[in-house]
């Protein structure tokens, strides 16, 4: 039968054998579209709360860090925003997450934050220990003041339960 349609109508075979093809190419080709859209291909999610609470530590950290002086108490809180963050981006590295940003910038930043808290903290014990320096120097000083002021006293206290 199809030898007698195309001798009989040669174009018209032609063009429906071809739509027969492009029809059977259009069918295979949504039907593959079709599997690809049900087997969804799900990313991790591993690391991603620790790495947010981390980053938003971090940012908390890094403003506490700036204020000069007060500062120095921000170390504990980078710390632990640190710890968040590596956990985070290694639970990430092992569970296939490639969504990781959020986890390197809450380490830069902790990270950031730990160094000026140090910093702070450098600063604030060697004021400390300067000022105690120069209270050491200061204290032969003063005391000789101090004696002097004493002896003064009590020969004015003489004096006056003399008269």
């Amino acid at each position: 039968m199809l030898k007698t349609l195309t001798i009989t109508f040669n174009n018209f075979n032609i063009n429906l054998l071809f739509s027969l093809k492009l029809l059977n190419y259009l069918k295979t080709k949504k039907s593959k579209k079709m599997e690809e859209n049900n087997t969804t291909t799900t990313t991790s999610v591993k690391g991603k709360g620790l790495g947010t609470a981390g980053m938003i530590i971090g940012i908390v950290a890094l403003v506490w860090a700036i204020i000069p002086v007060l500062g120095a108490a921000a170390w504990w809180l980078a710390l632990v925003g640190l710890i968040l963050s590596a956990v985070a981006f290694f639970m990430a590295k092992g569970g296939n997450n490639p969504k990781n940003g959020m986890m390197i910038t809450g380490i830069i930043l902790n990270f950031v934050a730990l160094a000026l808290a140090i910093f702070w903290i450098y600063k604030i014990a060697s004021t400390v220990m300067h000022g105690m320096d120069e209270l050491k120097e200061a204290m032969p000083g003063a005391m000789d003041s101090l004696n002097k002021a004493v002896e003064v006293l009590k020969e004015l206290a003489d004096t006056t339960q003399a008269h």
